[in-house]
């Protein structure tokens, strides 16, 4: 085999040219509903469309929404659909969305009936062409608020929610219908998330509250593909919160959680950051105020590697959650506000192709559903991203004197494999095989001798080729 190959991963992928080192801080209206705001979920798909569901319930109740919204581009409008109204009763405010391997979403959502609190969880799907929502089971009395789901790698959901005494979920493999599980059980339970990792198997993060009098640990639980594993990931007696914690895997597969917590001998408000390093839990304390809470943090991974967080901090007596943005993206934290002249609720943040993140989040003041997003052109390659849809991009130069590259997409993570085969059909090298986190990616070869050959690059039911010619 006569090529050579150097293989890097390219981190940005949007259809931005030039190198600039201008940051910018973007904020866009979605919804203007001047009602009272709950829970929202962001998600962004292979093409880089943002996907976005909320609830909120208008000034004259009864009547709350499950609302969803798409954006296609940079340049679009929001496109706002009604998935779930009943003016008559009242959607609870906690939504979470996941999609499927068609970038449809799946939302798990509370429903509540005329302010008894005696709530449903309920599931919606899109198909491509029209939603249904179907109930799943009641919700336990005193429980701790919120559900997550995930969408395995058969397009079967897993929705996860807290119990009194069981952290609980259901699951569908569209063929047995709905089945309820136990994850784990003890005293009380609040708030949880979950995400999938590279392998494909599902992990969740919640809290478990010991007793009546506290305290409350940061549990994690695995599965494996056959048991689950449940350790805790912090148990400093630090843990007590009633804002929601949010997790995410990095690119070797290991799980980061964002949260609240207040020490457990003061009144002191806590953001941290608790992660797995493959061996042992660890925490960073981002920071604390003696005399205010941090609310509703969110976090994201990019494809370096960068933790992002998103959340609010109120001050005492304050009506305002100023909205701040915080990363590791220069191997030191760094925070930024994005505006302090909001009250911030219910944040939630993704990153899109291009390394930047978009922030969702209710502005409480104005009651508006709001959308703020970087733009940070700093090292940004001067190849446009191709626009076409394509995986695998034309190689370049071609024809060429036997050195050329190549650059292919994978949009979420997957198996994907990159071949190269000359005219008469013969395998000349495997330029990339296995597992892949979402990015573009380059391949070059040289010392090809002249003749015609054939990039192949495959991922899942894709498979798309380009020509070479080395004269």
């Amino acid at each position: 085999m006569k090529s050579n190959l150097m293989y890097s991963i390219i981190t940005l992928t949007l259809c931005i040219i030039g190198t600039s080192n201008a940051v910018e801080w973007n904020t866009e209206e979605i919804l203007d509903h001047s009602g009272i705001g709950s829970d929202c979920d962001l998600e962004i798909d292979q093409a880089g469309q943002l996907h976005l569901c909320f609830q909120y319930m208008h000034n004259v109740v009864p009547g709350s929404n499950l609302y969803y919204a798409l954006k296609a581009n940079s340049t679009s409008d929001w496109e706002i659909t009604e998935v779930d109204v009943d003016d008559y009763n009242f959607l609870g405010d906690d939504c979470d969305m996941y999609l499927d391997s068609n970038d449809n979403p799946r939302i798990s959502y509370l429903y509540e009936i005329d302010y008894e609190y005696l709530p449903y969880v309920k599931y919606a799907a899109f198909n491509g062409t029209s939603w249904a929502n179907e109930q799943i089971t009641s919700y336990p009395e005193w429980a701790g608020p919120g559900t997550a789901i995930v969408i395995d790698n058969n397009d079967d959901p897993h929705i996860f929610y807290p119990g009194y005494e069981a952290l609980q979920y259901q699951t569908n493999d569209e063929t047995k219908g709905w089945s309820t599980e136990t994850l784990d059980t003890g005293y009380l339970f609040k708030t949880v998330s979950a995400d999938i990792d590279i392998s494909g198997n599902i992990g969740v993060a919640y809290f478990y509250v010991h007793s009546s009098a506290g305290p409350t640990d940061l549990k994690y639980a695995h599965h494996d593909g056959s048991t689950w594993t449940i350790e805790t990931a912090f148990n400093d007696n630090s843990c007590v919160s009633i804002w929601q914690l949010d997790m995410v895997y990095d690119q070797s597969g290991h799980p980061h959680i964002t949260y609240v917590a207040t020490a457990g001998t003061d009144d002191n408000s806590q953001l941290h950051h608790t992660w797995f390093d493959g061996s042992s839990w660890s925490t960073d304390n981002l920071g604390y105020v003696p005399t205010g809470n941090y609310t509703f943090p969110s976090i994201a991974i990019d494809n370096n590697d960068a933790v992002h967080i998103a959340y609010g901090l109120r001050p005492t007596n304050s009506g305002a959650a100023v909205l701040h943005h915080v990363s590791d993206e220069s191997d030191t934290w760094v925070d930024v506000i994005i505006s302090n002249d909001v009250n911030c609720w219910n944040t939630t943040i993704e990153i899109d192709y291009d390394n930047q993140p978009h922030i969702i989040y209710y502005n409480y003041t104005g009651g508006i559903t709001t959308h703020s997003w970087r733009t940070d052109e700093s090292g940004v390659n001067d190849e446009p991203f191709d626009s076409s849809g394509s995986y695998l991009q034309a190689p370049a130069p071609n024809p060429s004197s036997g050195f050329s590259s190549i650059q292919f997409t994978v949009r979420t993570a997957a198996s994907a494999q990159l071949e190269l085969f000359d005219i008469s059909g013969r395998l000349v090298d495997v330029l990339a095989q296995g597992q892949h986190q979402a990015g573009r990616y380059k391949a070059e070869v040289s010392e090809l001798s002249p003749g015609v050959y054939l990039f192949r690059f495959s991922t899942g039911n894709i498979v798309e080729t380009q020509k070479l010619v080395v004269l």
